[in-house]
């Protein structure tokens, strides 16, 4: 009895069975309706043969649809004398609904249906119209009863089956994966935004262009050109960051004097914002500038979506790498690390009562390779939890990294940080993070340096940082060793050059700065404007990681 209770297809469709037969049963009785009775009879006998192991040993749709045929016989050959046993036929697509799906909705009513009509007009001739009627009417009832059975079935098994988010996923990655064969412009926001520069710039003669997207809480320079090196860079950079986020907040566009800044949407909304300045060799008519805008706004769209789309991936990207790097450095810091540290309490117990001289020094030889080596443990669960997006900015993260790392070592390092309050985009400040960290490990575990200086100058989309030891200089390369190698591939990455030299008087110089040759030459201004220098227009830090604060100069 229990499992006639249970919420499953079988107790369901059994109960479904019962019910109908019971209820016109009872009618039948009420109103004396002999043929009713006999009809109710032979489908009941139908019932119970197909629910035996014989016929549950044909295929799956041979069973149903012996059932519905048998069925729509039983109701076709009653019809012409009574139309009571009529609603059975809204039984069976019930039935098929829970266990077959919609496939087994249709199959079912169209072979009942096809059946009872043929055999009421072989055995009476022209059906009358109250059969007519009710055929309609329970066979209508019949589809809705079975997509609803559908509806039901399908929320089970999403419920149930344990494996369908893995079906979801696989279905999805590999929907990806053959979409990324369409891609001709790639994932790569960067550049899809320097195409939309472009575009912009081949429109509307500016001075000066940036890309800005959402991150955060906020809007960064994905990609841009900024304005002259004489100009007032940091000033301007401000004021297209407040036009930024204005338009961003209405999606209206802004003309102020010779500055602009539009919406960058697709039909789902909008991506980003373009900002800049109209060369003052051009007359910027407030009316004519929003019109050019607002075409603009049509002919961008199509670059928009791909933009919509490389941003959702390089978020999903980032997102995982990021899990993963934490989980590697809780693997390290809970399994290795732990592991180490407990074998260095057993030898510390071991250099309390050392049975000889040679003994004793063996072990303190052990103990101090083994701290060493928890040091080095320790350093690279600090480096896989390094996350730039929790600091104010690139320079926090590297000076958080250097200070880290003079803690560990021993070793000074003196920073100089250049940038304003505008950021780069998170994929390329990580990378940078990533290579300054490696130079930085290198300077001071391989190249014995006494002093290491960073210098770190960012203004988006363009940036320079440079670390100079006074340690070796460069040496041969390992066979095993991969580092160069893999803050080259980083640098590829973002865009950036690497360059990895001797320092004049010894040491080492890394530098990794921004150069897209063929987004300059795209730009190229051949009337430049001339304007003041800003070199004091930029906040300059002198940190020292020893030190442990930031002195500003004035």
């Amino acid at each position: 009895m229990s499992g006639w209770l249970a919420p499953t297809a079988e107790a369901l469709s059994t109960s479904a069975r019962v019910f109908v037969l019971l209820t016109l049963s009872g009618l039948a009785l009420y109103e004396r309706d002999s043929v009713a009775l006999v009809a109710l009879l032979a489908v009941g006998a139908v019932w119970i043969v197909t629910r035996s192991p014989l016929v549950r040993r044909l295929p799956t749709p041979g069973g149903a649809l012996l059932e519905a045929g048998l069925v729509g016989l039983v109701c076709g050959a009653a019809m012409t004398d009574s139309v009571l046993p009529l609603p059975l036929l809204a039984v069976l697509p019930f039935v098929c609904g829970l266990t077959r799906g919609a496939r087994g909705v249709v199959e079912t009513l169209v072979l009942q249906t096809a059946v009872a009509v043929a055999t009421g007009v072989a055995l009476g001739g022209a059906l009358h119209s109250e059969a007519v009627v009710e055929l309609v009417t329970w066979v209508v009832l019949g589809l809705g009863l079975g997509m609803m059975a559908v509806f039901v079935r399908s929320g089970e098994e999403a419920e149930t089956d344990g494996q369908a988010p893995y079906r979801d996923a696989r279905h999805l990655i590999r929907q990806l994966l053959e979409l990324s064969d369409d891609l001709r412009g790639g994932l790569d926001p960067v550049s899809i935004g320097y195409r939309l520069l472009v575009r912009t710039r081949d429109v509307i003669p500016t001075t000066r262009l940036a890309l800005h997207v959402p991150a955060g809480d906020g809007l960064i320079v994905l990609a841009g050109k900024p304005g002259n090196p004489r100009a007032a860079a940091q000033a301007a950079d401000e004021d297209a960051a407040a036009l930024a986020a204005a338009v961003w907040e209405d999606g209206v566009a802004r003309v102020q004097g010779y500055d602009f800044a539009f919406r960058v949407a697709t039909d789902a909304g909008m991506v980003g914002v373009i900002t800049g300045s109209v060369s003052e060799r051009v007359d910027p008519d407030p009316f004519e500038l929003h019109r050019t805008l607002r075409e603009l706004l049509a002919r961008l769209q199509p670059l928009a979506l791909q933009l919509d789309a490389a941003l959702l991936f390089a978020e999903v990207r980032d997102a995982a790498t990021l899990d993963e790097r934490r989980r590697l450095g809780r693997e390290m810091h809970d399994g290795v690390a732990q592991d180490i540290a407990s074998m260095g309490y057993m030898v510390d117990m071991m250099l309390e009562a050392p049975s000889s001289p040679e003994q004793q020094a063996d072990l303190e030889l052990l103990r101090s390779t083994m701290t060493r080596v928890l040091s080095e443990v320790r350093r690279s669960v600090q480096t896989l939890r390094a996350d730039v997006d929790t600091s104010p900015s690139l320079g926090a993260a590297i000076g958080d990294i250097s200070r880290n790392l003079t803690d560990v070592s021993g070793v000074p390092i003196r920073i100089r940080i250049e940038e304003g309050t505008t950021r780069l985009w998170p994929s390329v400040e990580a990378e940078l993070v990533r290579i300054t960290q490696e130079a930085l490990q290198n300077a001071v575990r391989h190249a014995h340096a006494e002093v290491v200086e960073v210098s770190c100058r960012v203004q988006p989309p363009g940036f320079d940082i440079t670390v100079r030891d006074d340690g070796l200089g460069i040496r041969s390369v390992r066979p095993d060793s991969h580092g160069l190698q893999i803050m080259r591939e980083r640098a590829a990455l973002i865009g950036a050059e690497l360059d990895i030299r001797d320092a004049p008087g010894g040491g080492t110089v890394v530098s990794v700065r921004h150069r897209t040759p063929h987004e300059d030459e795209a730009y190229a201004d051949p009337h430049p404007e001339v304007g003041p220098a800003p070199s004091e227009s930029i906040a300059t830090r002198h940190v020292t990681a020893g030190s442990r604060r930031d002195q500003p100069t004035d």
